[in-house]
């Protein structure tokens, strides 16, 4: 990146080069027609006259930070002699939008193991079952149907013929599936609420610590 200065001000820039962008600033504030390469040769200095010349800018390392509840600020431009040196510093974010952040994520994690599956046994079988809302629904319905028995499907390869109580040991495990992934947001919602310094939300786990159930089952 380069920039422009004048009288040790920085007038133009940083920016990508652009020589027609420089040679605009220079001849409407210097009254001076030149000519620019379309690229510059080498990082070294282009002087424009003794107080005006386009300085290469050095950017310094990013500091480490923690972005869950810091952000950086910048940049801190210097202007030296033969370049301007670019930077950022740390500072923290407000409390409330770290909470604000968190709960979004907390909540899209949430669903996430809501609708990841679960498992349960059928006739001597571990089998996968989907627990998306939708597949959730659809056993729900055919519970309320209040049907002996209907056949389902399981894994794309296993077809079962499930009594009416079966069934409703596939709802009972969805449910408790469910169930646990709001009850582990609730715990977590209310501890990011209920902090009042950003180290706390520094250390909250906001994420699930079981891997996901086996792909779902369809009916």
């Amino acid at each position: 990146m380069w920039a422009l200065i004048s009288n040790q001000i920085l007038e133009v820039g940083p920016r990508d080069w652009n020589r027609w962008v420089f040679q605009g600033w220079i001849q409407e504030n210097l009254n001076t027609l030149i000519s620019l390469p379309q690229l510059p040769a080498s990082d070294d200095v282009i002087v424009v006259n003794s107080f005006t010349s386009i300085v290469p800018v050095v950017w310094d390392p990013d500091p480490v930070y923690n972005s869950r509840i810091q952000q950086l600020s910048g940049p801190i431009l210097t202007v030296n002699t033969d370049s301007i040196t670019g930077s950022y510093s740390v500072s923290d974010q407000p409390i409330a939008q770290v909470q604000n952040t968190m709960l979004g994520q907390l909540a899209l994690n949430r669903y996430n193991q809501e609708v990841s599956g679960c498992t349960v046994t059928l006739q001597g079988l571990t089998l996968p079952v989907s627990t998306d809302r939708v597949t959730r629904q659809i056993w729900f319905n055919a519970i309320q149907q209040n049907i002996a028995s209907q056949t389902w499907k399981f894994d794309n390869t296993t077809w079962l013929t499930l009594s009416l109580a079966e069934m409703q040991s596939v709802a009972d495990a969805m449910t408790a599936h469910v169930q646990a992934a709001f009850d582990w947001e609730k715990s977590l919602h209310d501890q990011i609420t209920s902090a009042t310094d950003l180290a706390t939300l520094a250390n909250l786990n906001i994420n699930w610590p079981d891997p996901p159930a086996p792909g779902p089952g369809a009916p």
